[in-house]
């Protein structure tokens, strides 16, 4: 590698990799456009990147107050599509002002599933009985390589010859890929070597039922990282003033898009809008595994009436896998958002993101529901600073705001109206029962007490 040419000659690790990056630079044309000083390349070198050429600068927005188990938080999104951020902040205002969103966080345990070839089903049968019999020797072999990581649990599936071996551990605030994977060798070395030796191999360390970096029925099941539930109330009113929309449209486009839309798709943990959406900019923005949006992302989002006449939410994540320490958390940019969220653990962080999906649903849903998802995108997506100033939005996610102190409930509502002319009847009804609140509740922010300012695009 070129830094390990230039420290050779350099008693300096920042000046010898900037000289690298400017070298690969150079042999390869990068673009000016492509960003080159300001960045602290001796801190990912041998740790988060290889064959650096510079870094990718990707706007970052915030959300928030987001009320999450009745502690006000402010979350930080990384992202270039337009009306996403405006989107969940809606939703979170939604929920804090009707109380906050209540969770329940549960370690499941990120896991590996290594396969065990065995000779015969004979020795199938041995090995399968080792494992029942001496649960506690498999616990002290994968405590030999780390200081930190508990080994949970682990269970065999058989295929002819072959045990898929699944284990799962408790990696603390790691997300602990490295360390299960180490863990694992140890546990199949031994059992290939030491006490079945010519008569099983280890065919892989990974062999897909972990299930990592894709959706899949066993992480939907037995769930992996963290599972994680929320339930929150938004009050009718709250919903009528704020995201134009009434409890019962909501409950029965919910019941239609993400369950059965969502069944005639045949989707594996994709009962619900976007939340992809979400988790993939939190990730980027606070050092995550980008790729286990795959699997962090299956979500089922449930939405009723109450006995009140209430909106009641509940989402269920079974397989959230983050971290608040090691991997891109430990960059400078990453962990300051990370400190925006005051998570104090990466169970902790895991309420937060169960939290803003609920908030993205929530406001996407309301949208589709008041016909105003496809404007959202035109005043946001694709709108210039000018038309952007005050808009706010949700995005596939997005609405448009109906309240701005220039009498932009009024546009809205003539825009909705001129809007409802062109539509079919079915839609027709919600459209012009939006536009009459946007008349009606053009300064409704103001009764809820919970003003979030609109702030200029710069």
């Amino acid at each position: 590698m070129l830094e390990k040419i230039h420290m050779a000659n350099s008693d300096d690790p920042a000046a010898a990799t900037l000289a690298a990056v400017e070298d690969r630079r150079e042999m390869f044309d990068v673009p000016s456009s492509v960003p080159l000083e300001g960045y602290p390349y001796e801190k990912i070198y041998m740790k988060n990147c290889e064959n650096v050429i510079g870094y990718l600068p990707v706007p970052i927005g915030i959300v928030g107050p987001l009320m999450v188990d009745e502690v006000s938080r402010h979350v930080p999104f990384a992202t270039t599509e337009g009306a996403l951020i405006s989107s969940i902040n809606r939703g979170a205002k939604a929920l804090s002002v009707s109380g906050g969103v209540e969770t329940m966080i549960e370690r499941v345990g990120i896991s590996r599933a290594p396969i065990l070839e065995c000779k015969d089903l004979s020795t199938v049968r041995e090995v399968l009985a080792w494992l029942a019999e001496n649960e506690q020797t498999v616990r002290e072999i994968f405590g030999k390589t780390t200081n930190h990581g508990k080994l949970i649990k682990y269970e065999s599936h058989v295929v002819g010859t072959k045990i898929h071996l699944r284990l799962s551990v408790n990696s603390k605030d790691a997300m602990g890929m490295n360390m299960i994977t180490i863990g694992s060798e140890n546990i199949t070395n031994h059992i290939a070597n030491a006490l079945f030796p010519e008569r099983v191999e280890v065919a892989t360390l990974s062999g897909n039922m972990c299930t990592d970096k894709k959706a899949s029925a066993v992480n939907w099941i037995l769930g992996r990282g963290f599972r994680g539930n929320a339930v929150a109330t938004v009050k009718r009113d709250v919903l009528r003033k704020l995201l134009h929309c009434d409890v019962d449209d909501f409950v029965t486009l919910n019941h239609e898009k993400n369950f059965v839309g969502s069944s005639m798709a045949n989707t594996v943990g994709g009962n619900n809008s976007h939340a992809a959406n979400i988790v993939a900019a939190f990730y980027l923005a606070t050092g995550q595994d980008i790729a286990q949006v795959g699997t962090s992302a299956m979500c089922l989002f449930n939405a009723s009436k109450d006995k009140n006449g209430d909106l009641k939410l509940e989402c269920m994540m079974p397989s959230m896998e983050l971290a608040t320490v090691g991997g891109g958390t430990s960059l400078s940019a990453q962990r300051g958002c990370l400190s925006i969220t005051g998570a104090e653990s990466s169970a902790d962080l895991a309420k937060v993101v169960i939290s803003s999906v609920m908030a993205g649903e929530l406001s996407l849903l309301a949208a589709q529901c008041a016909g105003h998802l496809a404007s959202a995108h035109a005043n946001l997506g694709r709108a210039g600073p000018a038309q952007a100033h005050n808009a706010t939005a949700a995005s596939e996610g997005g609405a448009a705001s109906s309240s701005s102190s220039d009498g932009g409930g009024a546009a809205a509502a003539a825009e909705m109206k001129m809007k409802a002319d062109a539509m079919g009847a079915s839609n027709k009804r919600r459209i012009h029962t939006a536009a009459a609140e946007a008349n009606a509740d053009a300064n409704a922010d103001a009764d809820l007490s919970f003003n979030t300012p609109t702030l200029p695009v710069p």
